[in-house]
């Protein structure tokens, strides 16, 4: 969702996000399309390996910190510490798992893998264990790839609960896990949206490529007073223990796609 991504994907998120931003929503059709601003909308940003002071954040005006969870072992992933200077500093957080920008489409099996690991990951930076976790489809999924995708998040809920379970993507594969009861939670991107939002995902990303204290990030914006954010850090589980940094397990090999 921010600088990782190519430059081709970059640029076609942001000519979209020219029609996008901003807005209240009346629902036609089960989409919700843009009009005038809402009352109350909370801002927040997502980064992956760039890391803005907390002050910074705040006094940017932003509220809350998007932040990552994966296989990834080279710095992109929240840690226990980054947690607590963040909760510390009045931030909230959410959680989102992203690996791989389609390993939705590995399925059932993916779906179960990955969320072992992000409640894991997320136990141990102090999320609470009753919180969603946002789980990232950051393509163009069409309609024949729903079947698939569906799979997956049947696997992320077969471990966290569907009432756990939330999705990052474009409007019409939000809208579809919706419609099929697959995720309560939903991170819509102004990406492959078409300038239309879908009324009942709670979070928006509306802005690629800005920059926060030295930092790459996108903004967001909160649309429901609960989006999935917490700033009361739980205990370290007892089974895990404190730790500087989350290691990730070893990912398993990658699936084929199904079709």
């Amino acid at each position: 969702m921010n600088s990782h991504r190519t430059s081709r994907r970059v640029a076609s998120r942001r000519a979209l996000l020219t029609a996008a931003v901003g807005g209240t929503v009346a629902v036609v059709g089960g989409l919700a399309l843009r009009s005038a601003q809402a009352a109350t909308v909370i801002n927040g940003v997502d980064y992956s390996w760039g890391r803005p002071r907390p002050s910074a954040l705040l006094a940017a005006g932003y509220t809350f910190a998007c932040r990552y969870l994966s296989f990834n072992t080279n710095g992109k992933n929240l840690t226990r510490s980054e947690a607590e200077a963040l909760t510390a500093a009045g931030l909230d957080i959410v959680c989102n798992w992203e690996y791989q920008p389609s390993e939705a489409l590995n399925g059932y099996n993916q779906g179960v893998t990955n969320a072992r690991e992000a409640i894991r990951q997320a136990l141990i930076c102090g999320m609470p264990s009753r919180r969603p976790i946002y789980f990232s489809v950051d393509f163009d999924a069409q309609p024949a790839d729903q079947t698939a995708i569906n799979a997956y998040f049947d696997g992320v809920a077969s471990v966290l609960g569907v009432a756990q379970t939330g999705a990052y993507g474009g409007i019409n594969v939000i809208g579809r896990l919706f419609d099929a009861g697959k995720i309560t939670w939903g991170w819509q991107t102004s990406a492959w949206s078409a300038g239309q939002w879908d009324a009942r995902a709670q979070l928006r990303q509306v802005q690629y490529g800005i920059t926060v204290d030295g930092a790459g990030c996108d903004r967001d914006e909160g649309w429901a007073a609960d989006f999935g954010q917490w700033n009361n850090l739980s205990p370290y589980p007892p089974a895990v223990g404190p730790t500087g940094s989350v290691r990730p397990v070893v990912p398993p090999p990658r699936a084929q796609h199904s079709t």
